[in-house]
């Protein structure tokens, strides 16, 4: 019997059946695994983990039954390059997932600070689209920056002197909420009735993410405003100019 013409039958670890190919069911099931711990645990850490669980186990089976076959070495490399690049793909999609504002609940204390959470997070990330706008131009002109005007400059510097301002207030937003965000993480299991502390929960573990997703971008917001005021500072003073 060929290796390609076995699938692994889910409701019976360890047997075989002929008729269908392996490779497309572990991509299957690989997918079937990652979708069901999605919107089975609302936690993406825990979903990986889980979903890294069930795909080890269906690469096991595999490879109990490949043996039992004498299945080519080509056929073995191909499965862990399948494996890896599943792995690879969740990797990516964890990575590039931005945190979503969740419905309220009906519990203001934990609305409100899931709210205020995610107000943040889209201060952030809109603070962090306007000071990329106010780099891109500088850069176009920072090689030739002795050739630029004054008044061009001073234009730029003043803008980045705003961001600054906004910097200082949403680091000061992120840092109470952080403080809080503890507090409403251990209260959250005690939300009744039973159900509404499930979403209370996962509410609340959303803001959190929300909040690091914050704090992630103001610390390349907080560098790119240092180097750019910096140059501009710089070159401010050069030219006898008082920096405000």
């Amino acid at each position: 019997m060929r290796a390609s013409s076995l699938v692994i039958d889910l409701s019976k670890p360890g047997i075989l059946k002929p008729g269908f190919n392996l490779i497309g069911n572990l991509i299957k099931y690989s997918t079937a695994s990652f979708m069901y711990c999605y919107f089975e645990f609302h936690d993406l850490i825990l979903n990986i983990c889980v979903y890294y669980t069930l795909v080890t186990f269906y690469v096991h089976e595999i490879f109990q039954n490949l043996t039992q076959y004498k299945t080519p070495t080509t056929m073995k490399k191909l499965l862990i390059f399948m494996l890896a690049a599943s792995i690879l793909s969740i990797s990516t999609f964890a990575q590039d997932k931005a945190p979503t504002r969740p419905a309220d609940i009906g519990e203001s204390e934990f609305d409100d600070f899931k709210n205020s959470s995610f107000n943040v997070f889209e201060e952030s990330t809109q603070l962090d689209a306007n000071l990329k706008h106010i780099d891109k131009e500088i850069k176009e002109y920072s090689g030739v920056l002795s050739t630029v005007s004054t008044y061009k400059i001073k234009g730029h510097y003043k803008a980045l002197t705003g961001v600054k301002g906004e910097v200082e207030t949403i680091n000061s937003n992120i840092a109470e909420l952080d403080d809080k965000g503890k507090d409403m993480v251990a209260n959250a299991s005690k939300v009744t009735p039973k159900m509404k502390s499930i979403k209370a929960t996962s509410n609340t573990k959303k803001a959190v993410e929300g909040l690091e997703a914050s704090k992630n971008n103001m610390k390349s917001i907080t560098q790119m405003l240092q180097e750019d005021m910096k140059l501009l500072g710089d070159e401010l003073k050069s030219r006898g100019e008082p920096i405000e």
